[in-house]
């Protein structure tokens, strides 16, 4: 009968600190790493090696909002907000309700709580798998897509995922291999890709520039000097802007269109010598 009483009491107690004294702290949190968006629903965190948005729980911490610098957590009764790495620090919080906590209690809260780090974890390994998957799937749409902007933004959202995944410190030394060679190869070719394209829409402009002064070369008349001096002018423009646009071309198309254009302006320079 006492051993049963022993137990009882000893039940109510553990109840009794498991509401009032088990729970995280907000110094047990860590923010290592924030992606504020200013519509709010896209905001991202990384709170305790997790990537978490508002609403999400990471362990035992409620995540309530994400600013810019830093993330509001409750864990239990106890709200405040989290600088980025900066355990526990932030400028608002409410009242604890936990009692001061003997070295049995504490030593006990450790060990329950390390069950939750394990499920945490088990947490942030899902969470590094999708993003994983996320990147392989992206880098292999902008390797079969023909489209050179959308490779490049392909590219770039490959990378991004790449390394939420190892933010999360993926321990599959395989996986994060194939990770890090996404970001650099992504890199790589996304930057060669955006290079052309910036060149592209240079010779596009180089192109319509020598097209206007071509048109207003074959508008003015030849008849009187000053305007045949001026068609002159007009022309030799034009052609200084196709011979750029010519320079800069790469594809074959561009490239037959512009030597028609320089083809036909200097047969009118020609003609009019």
């Amino acid at each position: 009968m006492k051993v049963k009483t022993g137990i009882v009491v000893f039940l109510a107690v553990f109840l009794l600190f498991s509401v009032n004294g088990f729970a995280a702290k907000p110094d047990d949190v860590l923010v290592s790493g924030i992606m504020y968006d200013e519509t709010s629903s896209g905001s991202r965190a990384i709170v305790n090696g997790m990537i978490v948005k508002a609403g999400d729980k990471a362990g035992d911490a409620e995540i309530i909002s994400i600013r810019p610098d830093g993330v509001v957590v409750r864990i239990g009764t106890v709200e405040r907000e989290i600088g980025l790495n900066n355990p526990g620090e932030g400028s608002s919080s409410k009242p604890a309700q936990g009692k001061a906590k003997s070295g049995f209690w504490v030593g006990l809260k450790e060990w329950l709580s390390s069950f939750g780090r394990k499920r945490a974890d088990t947490s942030a390994k899902m969470t590094s798998q999708e993003h994983y998957l996320k990147a392989m799937d992206l880098y292999q749409q902008a390797e079969n897509s023909t489209y050179n902007k959308e490779r490049v933004e392909l590219y770039q959202s490959a990378v991004k995922y790449a390394q939420y995944s190892l933010d999360i410190e993926l321990p599959d030394a395989g996986k994060a291999g194939q990770l890090r060679n996404i970001i650099e190869d992504s890199r790589a070719k996304g930057s060669r890709l955006s290079e052309k394209l910036n060149k592209g829409r240079e010779m596009d402009r180089l192109f319509i520039e020598g097209r206007k002064y071509m048109e207003i070369a074959r508008n003015l008349s030849s008849s009187e000097a000053s305007l045949r001096s001026k068609k002159k002018d007009n022309y030799s423009l034009a052609l200084q802007y196709f011979n750029q646009a010519y320079g800069m071309a790469e594809d074959g198309y561009d490239k037959r269109k512009i030597e028609d254009k320089i083809t036909a302006v200097e047969a009118a320079l020609e003609a009019m010598e």
